[in-house]
């Protein structure tokens, strides 16, 4: 489970250890800065984070979704579906010019 350094507590980590991969990027605290280790962890999270990330930052740019239109779940993921897939069109025309 990839999230960012604000999902960074012991409680988080401990929560999804026997389920999924901990790849919570960690955070460094007043006077206790990163190990080698979680300066090594950080930079291969941010690696797929960063694509995903980006894709939200277009999304929200050329479509102008910054809240939903919609009440309820099933018309919120309706509504991030179409933007998504408007996104992937976009995407692909732009390839293949």
């Amino acid at each position: 489970m990839y999230a960012d350094k604000g999902y960074s507590s012991e409680s988080n980590r401990k929560d999804i250890s026997g389920t999924y991969a901990d790849m919570i990027m960690y955070k460094a605290a007043r006077n206790k800065p990163l190990t080698g280790f979680q300066k090594f962890h950080n930079k291969a999270v941010s690696k797929v984070r960063y694509v995903v990330e980006q894709a939200i930052g277009l999304i929200k740019l050329h479509f102008g979704y910054t809240r939903s239109r919609f009440i309820g779940i099933d018309k919120v993921r309706l509504e991030l579906s179409i933007h998504c897939m408007a996104y992937n069109l976009r995407k692909g025309a732009l390839r293949m010019i």
